[in-house]
């Protein structure tokens, strides 16, 4: 099993974390206890979030020469 990279992790939980203290800081300071995002706009936001994965991971591929073996997996072609 590959070594998990702890910094990354470790900045991805500070991220995540910084974000809902962020969310929480907009709908109780700003907001007086009302939700701070349109309810609605969250699915388009997913939706948008899923297409630009796809690009972003199409994007990977430009710098690899036209002859060599490109893989888009999770599992890195295993």
């Amino acid at each position: 099993m590959k070594k998990i990279d702890k910094f990354g992790f470790a900045a991805g939980v500070v991220g995540v974390f910084f974000g809902f203290l962020v969310l929480l800081w907009k709908q109780y300071i700003c907001n007086e206890g009302l939700f701070p995002l349109k309810r609605n706009m969250i699915i388009i936001g997913c939706i948008i979030g899923v297409i630009m994965l796809g690009i972003h991971e199409i994007l990977h591929l430009l710098p690899y020469p036209k002859a060599a073996n490109r893989c888009i997996a999770i599992n890195q072609g295993k």
